[in-house]
């Protein structure tokens, strides 16, 4: 057992050296943000339209308008115009999405008519991964568990003459050989977010979705674990950041944190904590004071997000791994 704690603290202290060393701009062809829009936050603009009545909805973190939601039975989906900057040969498809029943035969994002192109899902509680290459192969991955009403983050990458690979929760599941093509293009058909590309009213997704991400490259696995791990603000320069809040040591070893206010604060400052997997552990509210020490002793080790508030209302979010000696 202790071996194999010290083995955790060594594998969680090499993920947050190997978050230093990725970029998550690179590559990063469109960027859905979910916070109450359907815009692109990325320079190409590939904004989404809705069909249906999808509606901005309470994300993981507890943030209201923070996520999309999509129901099924009213055939919700949103879609963008024809753009070659969505059908890239090799690429990283992935979002946090959370499934009313993920049991159920749905599609959460794609491009392809059936034919070249590629294609993310959910089915049989599993994630489902559809890749047609230029030649029109078909390669397919249904791997892993899909728990309902749980936020969780699904990924899907592709390579020529490398691999098909599936993540769940940060996680590689399973990967397969690629051929020695790209993927197809798929240009007479749009990229679909809740629905099938090909049939806008089939395999409607019924759930949340948030923080979408398609990439014109396969990302490393250090890489996919840190999208699974950081909150996606890194992404882009639009999110709005509350000062310099430090967090030492982190990670915190015996679960002690003790967290460094560069700005003055005006009242009382509430931080919410939040699991891996999105769900609040705990709320506390810190005096106006520049430093402020938490004991997190009693937390399981592992990723935690902080989101921190002030009290006129403006926010920040922190990573922190919490480790035994």
């Amino acid at each position: 057992m202790k071996n194999l704690l010290s083995f955790l603290c060594l594998f969680l202290t090499c993920c947050i050296s190997a978050f230093a060393q990725v970029n998550l701009q690179s590559g990063l062809v469109a960027y859905y943000t979910f916070n109450n829009t359907l815009a692109d936050s990325t320079a190409n603009h590939l904004d989404l339209t809705a069909t249906g009545g999808p509606f901005s909805s309470t994300d993981r973190f507890a943030n209201p308008d923070g996520a999309y939601r999509f129901n099924a039975i009213s055939d919700d989906y949103a879609s963008t115009g024809f753009s070659s900057l969505l059908a890239p040969e090799e690429l990283t498809l992935c979002a946090w999405v959370n499934l009313t029943d993920p049991s159920v035969d749905q599609k959460v994002a794609g491009k392809t008519p059936v034919g070249p192109g590629y294609l993310m899902g959910v089915d049989s509680s599993k994630i489902d991964c559809e890749i047609w290459d230029v030649n029109n192969t078909h390669f397919r991955l249904k791997r892993g568990n899909v728990l309902a009403d749980t936020w969780t983050h699904l990924a899907i990458s592709y390579k020529a003459n490398a691999f098909l690979k599936v993540y769940i929760n940060g996680l590689p599941v399973d990967s397969i050989a690629s051929s020695g093509f790209g993927v197809g293009a798929a240009n007479a058909t749009p990229f679909t977010i809740a629905s099938a590309p090909w049939d806008p009213v089939a395999l409607n997704m019924d759930g949340l979705v948030d923080d979408l991400c398609l990439y014109d490259r396969q990302l490393s696995n250090a890489e996919v674990f840190a999208l699974f791990n950081f909150v996606p603000t890194g992404l882009n320069s639009r999110q709005f950041h509350y000062g310099n809040v430090g967090l030492f040591p982190n990670p915190a070893q015996n679960g002690m944190v003790t967290l460094n206010f560069s700005e003055a604060q005006n009242g009382p400052v509430t931080v919410c904590i939040f699991d891996a997997f999105g769900k609040e552990v705990s709320t506390q509210t810190i005096s106006n004071s520049p430093t402020k020490t938490i004991d997190l002793s009693t937390y399981p080790q592992g990723m935690y997000t902080l989101r921190i508030r002030t009290n006129d209302g403006k926010t920040c979010t922190k990573k922190l791994v919490v480790s035994r000696r």
